[in-house]
């Protein structure tokens, strides 16, 4: 009898730890993306802002200008979306790991 309480304490903790983990995890994610969010958007205005002030000053090759400058805002925002979606994860891992420690105290306490 003692043993099994014993086993069940020990996989109580387990739960809990392993909630904190994944808590931890996610509110990284989401930090990570939320910081890597804004510094894409500011990538993208200044962008957007060179391209708007590039016109007839370029006498080279006007149209190489702009695709370069259009590759980089496509790939400015791609990797914006690719950091909403670790958001997202972040914010999926955070209510997961809330569960796992909320059932963990919810068996501590039966």
């Amino acid at each position: 009898m003692v043993f099994s309480k014993f086993k069940t304490r020990r996989r109580i903790l387990h739960l809990l730890l392993l909630g904190i983990f994944i808590l931890l995890i996610g509110l990284g994610n989401f930090y990570v993306g939320q910081i890597k969010i804004h510094d894409h958007q500011q990538n993208i205005e200044e962008i957007k802002q060179t391209i708007l002030n590039t016109t007839s000053a370029v006498s080279v090759n006007p149209d190489l200008v702009y695709s370069k400058l259009e590759f980089s805002l496509q790939k400015s925002i791609t990797r914006m979306n690719y950091y909403k979606l670790v958001k997202v994860g972040g914010l999926i891992f955070i209510l997961l790991g809330l569960g796992l420690i909320f059932i963990a105290q919810l068996l501590r306490l039966k």
